[in-house]
């Protein structure tokens, strides 16, 4: 976001960074959502779906295909830096010039959102095994049957 503000930039080079950056955290809550509670049931403040439980089938095939996207989107990133497929990325609608290319370091500071879809991949199976457990009343949280002994 900080690049977002130094001097050279368009307001609408601006706004498009500002943009991705806020898309990027917010997909990134929700991913957070698939291993806390609150991404099971929705909030009580929300109106008419509050306290409602969240439709695990939409959910899980919804972090499973951006998750699919993600992975897609780093493979071609590694595989596109190793044999060159595209020599210049796109430029932004009204970009006349050409950004220094930054140094080799900058590319290790977006090694971890690499493994983002792979991590997302994981907790898209565990939510949906939890979503299929609860549907079905079997297994309770420490993992028995539900049954006394």
């Amino acid at each position: 976001m900080a690049v977002a503000f130094e001097a050279g930039h368009t307001g609408g080079e601006r706004l498009y960074m500002v943009a991705l950056s806020c898309l990027t955290v917010g997909l990134a809550y929700l991913t957070v959502g698939l291993v806390r509670p609150w991404g099971e049931v929705f909030p009580r403040w929300m109106p008419v779906v509050g306290g409602r439980a969240v439709p695990g089938r939409v959910v899980v095939r919804v972090a499973r295909t951006g998750a699919v996207l993600l992975v897609l989107l780093t493979l071609y990133g590694a595989l596109n830096s190793v044999f060159g497929f595209v020599e210049e990325g796109p430029r932004i609608i009204g970009q006349e010039r050409e950004f220094e290319k930054p140094d080799a370091w900058v590319g290790w500071l977006y090694l971890p959102a690499a493994a983002w879809g792979f991590l997302l991949l994981a907790v898209a199976g565990d939510y949906a095994r939890r979503a299929r457990t609860g549907a079905r009343g079997g297994a309770d949280a420490s993992g028995g049957t539900g049954t006394a002994e």
